[in-house]
């Protein structure tokens, strides 16, 4: 079951970056990443596994398409849901000179 564990996800990794059959991703053994397998099996640990009760989070909102053109963006309802301390958009973060 490892040998096949591995092999999904190097398989998948290589894939997404390109690099199958490139380094030996799967040359006698996992030649990447060292967490993975704890992570895998439930030996590991996540930070969302370790983080405080009051700790903030955040989440991304993308554009359901790949190229167009945004012409109004409403935050108001998303702002009165509870436990929503901020919304930032791309004019905030340009005001604060990231982006």
């Amino acid at each position: 079951m490892r040998d096949g564990v591995l092999f999904s996800c190097a398989s998948n990794i290589a894939r997404l970056r390109g690099q199958l059959g490139r380094g030996g991703i799967m040359h006698k053994g996992f030649a990447g990443r060292h967490e993975d397998w704890r992570l895998l099996t439930g030996q590991g640990s996540y930070l969302g596994d370790t983080l405080e009760a009051d700790t903030w989070h955040a989440g991304f909102v993308r554009a359901p398409v790949q190229s167009g053109r945004l012409v109004a963006l409403d935050t108001r309802a998303a702002a009165a849901l509870p436990g929503v301390a901020a919304i930032l958009t791309a004019d905030d973060l340009a005001a604060d000179g990231i982006g």
